[in-house]
């Protein structure tokens, strides 16, 4: 197995209390594409219900799912998306971000990238993976909402930090255990930045580069 696979039965359970469920989807422009958005309870999933002339050559078809998860907070989501290859196969990876159904909202992730001979050598926050945007279209249901609450934003560390755990940390794909290691980074490395916000005890830092997730205890500010 490839040591940068990430493990998407391992991904978060219902934590933090549930968006509303809804009987109707939501539509969305996604890179050309338009996308069916349908929740239930805390969880959602969107899928592709037009997909954009050329996607069928990496085997995306109507109902091909882009990512889905579960609420980490009120109108706040987490979950796991997926790159497209017939190549190389499909990968997932791990995003985040607001999201109030019927309002456009994007969620971002460190995508994993691929050399010619598939071999995942990176994580990237740059770039159409790293960042998808979905724009509310003006034909989808609109109910009107009940007024959210802000979503509340994870606390924030800054400055550079240094691993200070003995015997080093883990870089992995995603916030827990169950993502895919990308690397280990020796106790004492130091120069590495924040990319991210805490997650569950998890920190996204950027060292040279490599991009993920390692425990917050682990480092030192």
């Amino acid at each position: 197995m490839r040591p940068f696979e990430s493990v998407r039965a391992a991904f978060l359970a219902l934590i933090f209390g549930a968006l509303p469920a809804m009987a109707q989807p939501w539509f969305y422009d996604h890179n050309g594409s338009v996308m069916r958005l349908d929740i239930d309870g805390a969880r959602f999933i969107v899928t592709y219900d037009r997909p954009r002339t050329g996607l069928a050559d990496v085997g995306v078809v109507p109902g091909t799912v882009l990512f889905e998860g579960v609420t980490e907070g009120p109108n706040y989501v987490g979950g796991m998306a997926w790159v497209f290859s017939r190549r190389c196969g499909n990968i997932d990876y791990y995003v985040y971000g607001p999201l109030i159904p019927g309002s456009s909202f994007t969620l971002t992730g460190a995508a994993p990238v691929r050399d010619a001979t598939c071999r995942i050598v990176d994580n990237s926050m740059d770039g159409p993976n790293g960042r998808l945007v979905f724009t509310a279209m003006g034909g989808a249901p609109r109910p009107v909402p009940p007024t959210p609450q802000p979503a509340p934003q994870p606390q924030q560390a800054t400055g550079s930090v240094c691993v200070g755990q003995t015997g080093g940390a883990a870089l992995r794909t995603g916030p827990g255990l169950g993502f895919g290691r990308l690397a280990t980074l020796p106790q004492g490395t130091c120069g590495g930045s924040v990319a991210t916000g805490v997650t569950q005890g998890w920190v996204g830092v950027v060292f040279g580069r490599s991009i993920g997730w390692v425990p917050m205890s682990s480092l030192r500010f």
